[in-house]
């Protein structure tokens, strides 16, 4: 039997759930550029996979968050780029509003 209910996509206030996962997406770059920096610089190398051997880890791990950290950049990117235009829109405002 085929179910005929209208599946549109309500538009929800924000909520707790949706500010934590911005939250959270905003804060995978700084701890992975952390990490990768960690694992590099470390003799050990390996920060978060201390089990494998260091020959093994300092290349790989270090590279690994690195790679990490440049996936959840976009999410900065993001929230720079909406900064930016907001500045500019303020800008623009306040021009439109100087005597001539």
């Amino acid at each position: 039997m085929h179910d005929n209910t209208n599946h549109t996509i309500s538009l929800r206030k924000p909520t707790l759930e949706l500010a934590l996962a911005k939250w959270i997406r905003l804060a995978a770059a700084p701890l992975f550029g952390v990490l990768a920096c960690l694992s590099l610089l470390t003799p050990s190398g390996g920060v978060a996979c201390i089990s494998t051997p260091a020959e093994f880890a300092f290349q790989d791990m270090g590279v690994m968050y690195l790679l990490m950290g440049l996936v959840h950049l976009p999410a900065w990117l993001t929230l720079i780029g909406h900064g930016l235009e907001r500045e500019k829109t303020s800008q623009g405002i306040a021009n439109n509003d100087a005597p001539a």
